[in-house]
This record gives C-alpha cells, structure tokens and sequence, in this order.
C-alpha cells in the first residue's frame, strides 16, 4: 500500500515538474511576444512619421512649382 502511494506521490512530483517547467517556457514565450509588440509598435510609429515626412516634402514640391516662389518652412515665428 505504501509503495503504491509512493509510486503515485513520485508521479505527482515529476508531473509538477514538468508542468513548472511547461509554465516557465510560457512565461519566456509570452515576455518575447510582448517585446515583439512593442518593437512592431514603435516601428509603426516611426514608418508614420517618415510618411508624414514624405508627404510634407511632396507639399512643399508642388507648392514650389505652382506658385513659382521659394515657400516659407518656417513653423515658429522669427522672434
């Protein structure tokens, strides 16, 4: 009887193990996406700027060549 309960609390342990382990490399997995994340985020965020950016030059561009004069880029006042 006592080597039964043995056998069974020596599974249980080797199940506990293996089950911590599992859970470890979860918590590794999921900190690794969660990095991905937030790099995929600020990568966005940066591609958004540069479109910005692009398309203020493309503005600048056409407005240079419709209106024949150098365009004022200046967003502050001079003072």
């Amino acid at each position: 009887m006592s080597s039964e309960l043995e056998v069974l609390i020596t599974e249980f342990e080797a199940k506990k193990t293996d089950e911590k382990a599992r859970l470890e490399a979860l918590r590794q997995s999921f900190a690794e996406l969660e990095a991905r994340i937030l790099k995929l985020e600020q990568d966005q965020s940066e591609r958004e700027t540069k479109k910005n950016r692009k398309f203020q030059t493309k503005c600048i561009q056409i407005a240079k060549e419709i209106l024949n004069e150098e365009p004022m880029t200046e967003y502050r006042a001079p003072f």
